[in-house]
């Protein structure tokens, strides 16, 4: 089966997602969407909460340390060093 990023867009929540990878670290609300969480960034060696921005309207992500950004598809794939079919055959199956 051929899945694409459109599809995992609209079946992943982009909130809960970063909820469930975060252990529900998701904070302050900041506006425009944005959320501070309260998680370290798990893309460097971070020793300082508070740099690790979500957004759950557009599912994109940024840490204000070390620079990472990207959406919750990109997340994944860095998080758990996996290629883009990979990633989303991934996500279909635990978003089912």
């Amino acid at each position: 089966m051929c899945i694409s990023i459109h599809q995992i867009h609209q079946r992943v929540d982009a909130k809960s997602y970063y909820q469930r990878e975060l252990a529900g670290a998701i904070g302050q609300h900041t506006g425009k969407g944005w959320y501070k969480t309260t998680a370290l960034c798990p893309f460097h060696a971070d020793k300082s909460p508070g740099t690790f921005y979500i957004n759950v309207q557009t599912g994109k992500y940024k840490c204000f340390s070390c620079g990472t950004c990207g959406d919750f598809i990109d997340f994944h794939q860095h998080k758990y060093r996996s290629n883009l079919p990979q990633t989303l055959q991934s996500m279909w199956r635990a978003y089912a």
